[in-house]
C-alpha cells in the first residue's frame, strides 16, 4: 500500500486533497470551516470523494471519527480540533455574532497554519502531528 506522502504527490497533481470538517448536529464550526454543510453520509458508497483529512471540531462525533475512511490507495488522516460552539452561548444578537467571529477567527488561523503545510513531503506521522499542533491553536470564546 503507498504511504501518504505517495498518495498525496499523486493525487497532488490531478485535483486538491479533500478535508472534510466535521462537528455535532453539522453545525456552526463545521460550516464556517466549509464551502458548504454537508451530511457525511454523502462520502459513503461507490463514486464518493477520497477524504484525505477528517477534521473533527467540537466535540468528535465517535462513530463518524471511527469510521473507515480509507479508499484504495488513501488512507484518511483523522485530527480533532477542539472548537466551541458559538450557538450555545447566552446572550443577544450582539453576543452571539461576537462568538461566531472569534470561532471563525479561530478556524481562520488553524486553515491557514494546514494549508501552509508540505503535504507532498510529511510523512503519515509527521502530518497527524502537524494537525495535532494546529488544533492546539486556541480560542477564547468567553
Amino acid at each position: 500500500m503507498p504511504s501518504r506522502k505517495e498518495t498525496v504527490q499523486a493525487n497532488m497533481a490531478t485535483e486538491p486533497p479533500l478535508v472534510l470538517f466535521l462537528c455535532r448536529a453539522n453545525s456552526g464550526p463545521s460550516i464556517l470551516a466549509g464551502l458548504r454543510p454537508k451530511i457525511w453520509g454523502e462520502f459513503f458508497g461507490l463514486g464518493r470523494p477520497p477524504v484525505h483529512v477528517l477534521i473533527a471540531l467540537g466535540d468528535p462525533n465517535a462513530y463518524a471519527m471511527g469510521v473507515n475512511w480509507n479508499q484504495p490507495g488513501i488512507r484518511t488522516a483523522k485530527a480533532h480540533w477542539p472548537t466551541p460552539y458559538p450557538e450555545a452561548v447566552v446572550g443577544g444578537e450582539t453576543e452571539i455574532r461576537l462568538a461566531c467571529e472569534e470561532v471563525f477567527a479561530l478556524l481562520e488561523a488553524r486553515i491557514r497554519k494546514f494549508l501552509a503545510l508540505p503535504l507532498d513531503r510529511l510523512s503519515d506521522e509527521a502530518l497527524l502531528q502537524a494537525l495535532a499542533r494546529i488544533g492546539e491553536i486556541s480560542g477564547d470564546l468567553s
